[in-house]
């Protein structure tokens, strides 16, 4: 959009200081839609900017776009859903535009749109055979005419077509306009009395369609009497942003409870421990913007067949907008990141993290650290001006594959070593509708009491003694939310957190550089020697059986090398004083800061001690409900929203990281 020069259609009248900022801003990108197939695949994009317009895109096949639909099908929002709502004889709405789509499911309803007026194909109509079909029009001519459209074409077809009639629309108003200044509660009240209107004839569509569509309620017009409830205790939407008719006291241990039944049910994992992680991580979830921190989960195993992809489908039923993605563009990852913040699955993420992935695994390495804290971002340069665009990337993230991913992600993740099923662990058939209508239910309990959490990013729980720096960001939201629910889940999230430490801990491979100190050290200590030459100690080094020394990448570990990996830690070879002369060699005192620096943080169970459940109750009284818990501590002195990206203020992870980083790339 271009400024007024005096010459353009606005010369003609007085500009105000609003209209002028709009004309002279340039356009952003609001929201992204996706339109796929009906097995998920992405065939082109809906891209809306501010000032409201709307471009298409299509995948280039290469990670980038061509902005132009020439040669692809346009096809209806949604359209996998919409397809196993008439599978399951749910009813849909037929909205104006995705924006209603999406406000449609955050009540809990089935929906989808064409996009536009000018997008709607006859065809289109066959997709609602049998179906029933309610019809929402914009409060506007436009809008009118186009639902009327839509109803001509939907007659004979359908089996029910309705009008949604909603009181007090403004001209140019619609659903989203309306829920601004009503309830959840206000529209389901209305449709269950009054608000449809069933169309039956060409002269329907021009009373109740065409018509004043702001005077129709409570006319002569019988209200539609055999079309189903557009919602039921189940929904297959996880959009869920209401109670959705959740009315008994909420109890969050109970929730809990049944949420740890329904995965029992269906996968058998490796520990109690692990049951309740997962428990947990599912409901943060729905909560996630409201942490500092999202913990990534990971689902590893060491063989196929061990539950991880079951454990995923069912994760899909109960997690907030969960989103499996398949041989996913890193691109299309940040931006649908950036659009809904939804849980993220990623299944075999092992096969991204192999040699042959090049710089993508990078890419998507980048991401999942960095999104693992609010406030990142990744930029990009965006339209024929190039102008960078910053997309947050701060979403939850559950992966599964085989064996173990960079150490950067596995610190940052709860990690489940699932173990393929023994003969006498027994768990139900999966159905997939079966699962769905178990979750539903679910699903709308997590809602509705996650929406009193309100205040749950600002409560600091107490964690167990030891867990601290990365393990205490991992674990902080998930004890959280077990104290909100009270009960006896404050006690078992726990005891699963230092359980699941220590045992990620004692089978994990410690970086090179650190293995290497911690042969040292035992080699000191074993020997009681207080100085070695460099020959000295590299015959002790490569005499270690279960190390890597002795074939060090097809030769024994040699003086070259061991200096190169001892250099980061400031430890270098001096001359010492043995029986033999004077010769180059290291002494215990080279040794004593790096040991105690890094050692203590690496070392199987050093980090913190097995307790037991019992005693674990003692660090945290046991709660009973939301508003017992009253402990709280200090807020930081820089809060951080959305928007920011925290600042650092301890480097000392950090610092590790990189020597890690460092050791990785030169074992490589």
């Amino acid at each position: 959009m271009t400024p007024d020069d005096g010459s353009g259609p606005h010369s003609s009248k007085e500009l105000t200081s609003q209209n002028r900022s709009e004309l002279t801003s340039k356009p952003r990108i609001a929201a992204i839609y996706d339109y796929t197939d009906s097995d998920g695949t992405l065939l082109y994009q809906s891209v809306r900017y501010e000032p409201k317009s709307f471009r298409q895109r299509r995948p280039d096949g290469k990670g980038g776009w061509i902005w132009n639909l020439q040669g692809v099908e346009r096809t209806l929002y949604h359209l996998r859903t919409l397809n196993e709502a008439k599978e399951k004889g749910k009813p849909v709405v037929i909205a104006e535009g995705e924006k209603d789509v999406h406000t449609f499911e955050s009540l809990g309803y089935v929906a989808t749109t064409s996009g536009s007026a000018n997008t709607w194909k006859r065809e289109f109509a066959e997709q609602f055979r049998g179906m029933s079909v309610v019809l929402s029009p914009d409060n506007d001519k436009a809008g009118r005419e186009f639902m009327a459209e839509i109803a001509a074409d939907l007659l004979g077809i359908a089996e029910v077509v309705a009008v949604l009639q909603l009181p007090g629309l403004l001209p140019k108003e619609d659903i989203t306009d309306w829920l601004e200044t009503s309830t959840k509660e206000e529209f389901d009240e209305l449709i269950a009395s009054n608000g449809l209107v069933e169309i039956t004839s060409p002269d329907d569509i021009a009373a109740y369609i065409t018509g004043n569509v702001t005077d129709c309620v409570g006319n002569e017009k019988t209200n539609v009497t055999n079309l189903p409830s557009l919602t039921s205790s189940v929904t297959d939407v996880t959009d869920v942003t209401a109670n959705g008719g959740i009315q008994e006291t909420l109890n969050g241990a109970e929730i809990l409870d049944e949420i740890e039944a329904f995965l029992a049910k269906y996968v058998a994992f490796p520990s109690k421990a692990a049951l309740t992680a997962v428990v947990l991580w599912a409901v943060h979830t729905w909560i996630a913007t409201h942490f500092f921190t999202t913990p990534r989960l990971y689902l590893s195993s060491a063989e196929k067949g061990s539950g991880k992809t079951r454990a995923l489908e069912c994760l899909e039923n109960i997690c907030y907008k969960a989103r499996q993605t398949i041989n996913t563009s890193v691109a299309a990852m940040f931006r649908r990141i950036e659009a809904e913040t939804p849980t993220i699955i990623l299944d075999e993420v092992d096969t991204v993290f192999s040699e042959k992935s090049g710089d993508s695994k990078e890419d998507l390495r980048g991401i999942l650290n960095a999104g693992s804290k609010k406030g990142a971002v990744v930029d990009r340069c965006e339209g024929r001006d190039f102008n960078v665009k910053s997309f947050k990337v701060f979403t939850p993230v559950v992966m599964a594959g085989i064996g173990d991913l960079p150490d950067t992600i596995m610190s940052r993740s709860v990690v489940i070593r699932m173990k393929r099923r023994s003969p006498d662990e027994v768990v139900s058939p999966y159905r997939e509708r079966v699962a769905e209508s178990e979750s539903g239910p679910l699903r709308l309990s997590i809602a509705a009491w996650t929406s009193t959490l309100g205040d749950i990013g600002t409560y600091y729980p107490d964690l167990p003694a030891g867990i601290e720096d990365r393990n205490a960001e991992v674990w902080e939201p998930l004890i959280s939310i077990a104290d909100k629910a009270g009960g006896a889940w404050p006690a078992k999230a726990r005891s699963a957190a230092l359980e699941l430490i220590n045992s990620s801990q004692s089978v994990s491979t410690p970086p090179v550089g650190n293995l290497l100190l911690g042969d040292i050290k035992k080699i000191f200590e074993t020997t009681k020697a207080e100085k070695f030459s460099t020959h000295e100690l590299l015959k002790h080094l490569q005499a270690l059986e279960e190390s890597p020394w002795a074939d060090y990448y097809g030769k024994p570990l040699d003086a070259r090398n061991l200096a190169k990996k001892l250099k980061p830690y400031g430890i270098s070879s001096k001359t010492i004083r043995t029986h033999e002369g004077t010769i180059k060699g290291f002494d215990r005192e080279s040794f004593m800061d790096a040991w105690k620096r890094y050692l203590a943080r690496s070392e199987p169970n050093a980090l913190v001690s097995p307790v037991s459940v019992t005693s674990v109750t003692s660090v945290t009284p046991q709660v009973t409900g939301y508003t017992n818990v009253t402990a709280k501590k200090p807020l930081p002195s820089q809060s951080v929203t959305n928007d920011e990206i925290p600042p650092i203020s301890d480097i000392s992870d950090e610092f590790i990281e990189a020597f890690d980083a460092f050791f990785e790339q030169e074992a490589s």
